[in-house]
């Protein structure tokens, strides 16, 4: 129930993750796009974002770090075995997609003017750098033959990149803004219902009092209705296709079935908000990942080039 996930909060996340590699390394593992000559022409390139590549070799050596990675956690993606195709497709395809959406969290923090500091990703390198020398001295001391491999995927030119896809992941969740709305909401007894209260709503009726005598989620009711801020991804697909899908005007009132049952849900102050406001880096992270897929990349020109299966 909603008062169960965050005081009458609405909350249904469902960002799928890799497994993590070597503790911060893993938790932001993209590329970012480089410099490249034109898409169209070019085959050396992976894709095009709004109209900036990917490279080739980005991708190549990503989809190495990946591979090298399933395979230490005893998940093997070989186009030999048929058994395995499927999932070294799925793996491309997730490799592909994370090089694209880097390259969008790029481009939105230049629309806010924010530009990542030189620091900030020698910081991240450095850090790398301390676990993967630690991550060496333990082959040392006991071989393994899959971390090695993994250890030998990690080339000079994939921990820059690497790097440099921390501090803007970083920054992404420290200073930049994403959509987010204020909401409050009335539980109702079915669909008529959360209808017959939306018109009085729009009539001039005081929310929070509707909410106190009607609504029948008591927890939320008791409080005037009141359930929070609410960014992309913490919600459910139908909320974020009415309220942040390019191009949405879901107005200040709307009913919305949440887990079986009909809410009315009240929209305030919708807008760009800070993703810090969250303080929570896993929930920022996610909602940032369900921004840039459900809203950002929708709006943007993507070509791929890369054919994966």
């Amino acid at each position: 129930m909603m008062a169960e996930s965050r005081r009458g909060g609405i909350r249904s996340i469902r960002r799928a993750r890799l497994a993590p590699l070597l503790g911060l390394m893993m938790m932001t593992v993209m590329l970012l796009a480089g410099c490249g000559a034109n898409a169209a022409a070019d085959p050396l390139l992976a894709a095009k974002v709004n109209g900036h590549p990917v490279t080739l070799a980005q991708y190549q050596q990503m989809l190495a770090l990946y591979r090298s990675t399933n395979a230490r956690n005893n998940f093997f993606t070989d186009w030999r075995n048929a058994s395995q195709r499927g999932d070294l497709t799925s793996t491309q395809q997730q490799v592909l997609d994370l090089l694209i959406t880097t390259e969008l969290t790029r481009e939105q923090l230049s629309k806010q003017h924010l530009t990542v500091s030189a620091k900030a990703i020698q910081t991240a390198r450095d850090t790398l750098n301390s676990q993967l020398a630690q991550s060496r001295k333990q082959l040392e001391q006991s071989p393994d033959p899959a971390l090695k491999s993994l250890l030998d995927s990690i080339t000079p030119d994939v921990i820059s990149m690497l790097s440099e896809q921390e501090a803007i992941q970083a920054l992404m969740q420290q200073k930049g803004k994403i959509p987010a709305v204020h909401l409050r909401g009335i539980e109702a007894k079915n669909q008529q219902d959360a209808r017959d209260l939306q018109q009085k709503a729009e009539s001039g009726t005081d929310f929070a009092t509707l909410a106190r005598d009607n609504s029948q989620n008591k927890s939320t009711g008791d409080i005037g209705g009141e359930l929070g801020t609410f960014f992309p991804g913490q919600v459910n697909t139908d909320f974020d296709k009415a309220v942040f899908a390019p191009g949405a005007h879901p107005g200040k009132y709307m009913v919305l079935l949440y887990q079986g049952n009909y809410w009315l849900l009240e929209l305030t102050d919708f807008g760009p908000h800070e993703v810090s406001s969250i303080s929570d880096t896993q929930t920022e992270s996610n909602v940032v990942s369900a921004w840039l897929e459900q809203v950002v990349r929708p709006g943007a020109s993507v070509e791929e080039y890369v054919t994966v299966g």
